[in-house]
């Protein structure tokens, strides 16, 4: 439930981890690190930016 409302708050503040609706991801992970669909699923988003 925290992690939705989470991903909710930084939906809300314009965070995109994912492109969305024509608009490029905005957050860069540090360089080491990389988002896997697995973990995107885990988290509540979607591939394609949405839940």
């Amino acid at each position: 439930m925290a992690r939705i409302k989470i991903n909710k708050l930084l939906e809300a503040a314009g965070w995109r981890f994912v492109p969305d609706r024509g608009q490029p991801a905005n957050i860069q992970l540090e360089a080491s690190v990389t988002i896997k669909s697995t973990n995107l699923d885990a988290t509540g988003i979607k591939n394609n930016g949405k839940r």
